[in-house]
């Protein structure tokens, strides 16, 4: 699928678990890979949407916003 928009990126990454001192590549642990669609929806605003995620979910929609003092 060709796709002219420049907002859209295809996002390709792997579930980390929280013990790890490392998260892993995407296609080191097939059954942890992820792939998504990221678009830009409004200036400072994105949207990552993941369809059929390694869970009971059917789809993951996360809303990424900066936020001006990060935590520590």
């Amino acid at each position: 699928m060709e796709d002219d928009r420049p907002e859209r990126l295809i996002f390709l990454g792997s579930l980390a678990l929280g013990d790890e001192e490392q998260p892993r590549a995407y296609g080191e642990d097939p059954k942890r890979n992820m792939a998504g669609l990221l678009e830009r929806v409004a200036p400072f605003r994105w949207r990552l949407v993941i369809p059929w995620p390694q869970s009971n979910s059917k789809l993951y929609v996360f809303e990424l916003t900066p936020v001006a003092q990060q935590p520590e």
